[in-house]
């Protein structure tokens, strides 16, 4: 279920994602085709949640995927065989 900060979380990675790769990006490369955006914005991302330490609250000091996952198995139910 969606909490009301969540939307706040959605912000600020649209900011990052804005600040970090696209105004790099945009200085040094002209895009002329929606493929080549969405390879850059998927390697982006992949450093973003696997390879960048995260310095906030809910990370502390960690990569957002490995929290995800981390915190996915803790609540994971058991499979049935």
């Amino acid at each position: 279920m969606p909490h009301a900060w969540t939307n706040g979380f959605v912000e600020r990675l649209q900011g990052t994602i804005l600040d970090d790769p696209w105004r790099v990006e945009f200085r040094s490369r002209f895009f002329t085709r929606a493929v080549a955006m969405q390879t850059a914005l998927d390697h982006y991302l992949q450093f973003h949640n696997r390879r960048r330490v995260h310095q906030g609250y809910r990370t502390k000091g960690q990569m957002p995927a490995g929290t995800f996952f981390e915190r996915r198995d803790k609540h994971e139910k058991p499979q049935r065989p």
